[in-house]
């Protein structure tokens, strides 16, 4: 098994580790991956997992589905790994010849590099881009100091630090809504309606933008600075009446700007929202060759990228045993 595994992290350099854990929550066979090849771990470095919520979620779960964890910082022991590795697990029950479970394989997804590519595919955007998860912490913050917080027991939340505009992102998926001049924009992915009856998960995340008022002053000086010499002729001209029309018309000018930039994000960050839906977190769009096999050791769930690392067409992978590659 251990010779398995280190072929498996060599043609997928995205996964950190890929353990079996047994039904008492012991790790049975661990393979690191060390960016340069495979370390088994010795017996005596093993760990206990039944206190890791992922082995109750995983024994736990009724049907014998793929089971994705929530994104949190990579653990060894009772302490956070530094530097902080963000990671997300998938996991797969294995059962014996009578159907008993004898517990998980689970595999560790070094998840950094995917959320810098998601970020950095929504620029010009992308240095306002937050990301949450469903109770409200950074998992992304354009502040990283905010990030993880649920991990370090640090109590701040978007919801403290933004209570009105947690309450309309929690209202509804995707919007806009300006709030004290601040413009924000959300949507919300749901891993679970993606692969509805095929994953375990709970990951809900929230990507919002914000346009601060800094911003839109910055936008109404833009405005100011190109009629500041017309003002002051029609100030000396028209006087207190013409002023006032002039300076209507600058903060119309100056917010019509604003609510373009702000169309300009909503659009940018539906297409963003949209691209998200189709990409394919785990089973597609992950770069790395991933399958998942049932209690007979067939596949039943493979990605486009398992089909071309070893050049089989994805029917004819499905159904057949996992030593066929």
């Amino acid at each position: 098994m251990q010779e398995a595994f280190i072929t498996l992290l060599s043609r997928n350099p995205g996964y950190s580790s890929v353990r079996w854990i047994d039904q008492d929550g012991q790790e049975r066979v661990r393979v690191d991956w060390n960016g340069v090849d495979g370390r088994p771990l010795p017996r005596t470095q093993l760990q206990n997992k039944r206190d890791r919520y992922f082995f109750k979620d995983i024994m736990g779960m009724r049907d014998n589905l793929a089971y994705i964890s929530p994104l949190d910082l990579l653990m060894e022991g009772t302490h956070i790994v530094e530097p902080y590795t963000p990671t997300l697990r998938v996991g797969q029950r294995v059962f014996d010849e009578h159907g008993k479970v004898r517990g998980f394989l689970l595999i560790n997804l070094a998840a950094r590099n995917n959320i810098e590519t998601f970020i950095k595919s929504a620029a010009p955007l992308a240095s306002r881009l937050q990301l949450l998860n469903e109770d409200g912490y950074w998992l992304r913050s354009t502040d990283p100091t905010e990030e993880w917080g649920f991990m370090l027991k640090r109590p701040h939340t978007f919801g403290t630090r933004y209570p009105e505009a947690w309450r309309a992102v929690t209202a509804t998926d995707k919007g806009q809504q300006r709030i004290a001049d601040d413009i924000w924009t959300w949507s919300t992915i749901a891993l679970s309606k993606s692969y509805e009856g095929r994953v375990e998960t709970r990951n809900i995340w929230t990507v919002i933008s914000r346009l601060p008022n800094e911003s839109l002053a910055e936008v109404r000086w833009n405005v100011w600075s190109h009629i500041s010499v017309g003002t002051l002729l029609l100030l000396t001209l028209f006087a207190v009446g013409c002023r006032r029309l002039v300076i209507s018309n600058a903060q119309r000018n100056a917010f019509h700007n604003a609510e373009q930039i702000a169309r300009e994000e909503a659009r940018a960050t539906q297409l963003l929202y949209q691209a998200q839906q189709n990409f394919q977190v785990v089973f597609e769009a992950n770069s790395n060759g991933l399958a998942v096999v049932d209690a007979n050791g067939r596949i039943v769930m493979a990605n486009r990228e398992l089909s071309r690392i070893f050049g089989y067409a994805h029917e004819e992978l499905i159904g057949h045993p996992l030593n066929l590659l």
